[in-house]
């Protein structure tokens, strides 16, 4: 007897090395010239959505390409072996003490980035949420969790780690219970024929 997982989430989970110094200048800079919080969100975490667009910012085209370059590689994973890649909007978030960031998609687009500048200790993870968990009605009753009953993934932030992800997977960050600013960067991409 066999099984076989037919349907799997992937995530692809990485470290780069890339100037964090002048990333966090720029986030502290922009969160204290633009104190506007998006008001189409329930949470209050500042990001820079619709004011500030890092992919056309040159001094981040260096971090973008890296980035890239690694959606790159994580869309080999799909049989997509030369992908053409549009970077799309890029934003910045930063989340002080209890902010955080609900359940969310990036919709009109193939795939998203997330990549951590500063993470204190405590400042949240980011947590995944499988389709299925919208749609199981039944529950399964079980002792402990496997990898066939699991509905829900956190991923531990860490500075200097790149986080890729199908942008139609539902995503959330939970509250900084630490005293000090948790900083990342996100941007979209979408394949092109």
């Amino acid at each position: 007897m066999t099984s076989t997982a037919y349907f799997p989430t992937l995530i692809y989970e990485t470290n780069i090395s890339v100037d964090n110094a002048s990333l966090l200048s720029k986030a502290i800079e922009l969160k204290n010239s633009d104190s506007r919080v998006t008001t189409s969100w329930f949470c209050d975490t500042f990001n820079t959505i619709g004011t500030y667009d890092i992919t056309q910012d040159a001094n981040f085209s260096d971090f973008v390409n890296v980035c890239i370059d690694h959606v790159k590689l994580f869309s080999h994973e799909y049989g997509i072996r030369n992908p053409i890649i549009k970077h799309k909007e890029g934003w910045i978030n930063v989340a002080t003490t209890n902010q955080y960031q609900e359940f969310h998609i990036h919709p009109n687009n193939h795939f998203s980035v997330a990549y951590y500048i500063s993470v204190p200790d405590n400042s949240g993870d980011i947590v995944f949420r499988s389709a299925e968990s919208a749609t199981d009605m039944f529950m399964l009753p079980f002792g402990s969790e496997t990898f066939a009953t699991m509905k829900t993934v956190k991923v531990k932030p860490v500075v200097g780690k790149l986080v890729i992800f199908r942008s139609n997977l539902l995503h959330m960050v939970e509250k900084n219970r630490s005293e000090d600013l948790r900083v990342s960067v996100s941007f979209n991409v979408a394949l092109q024929e």
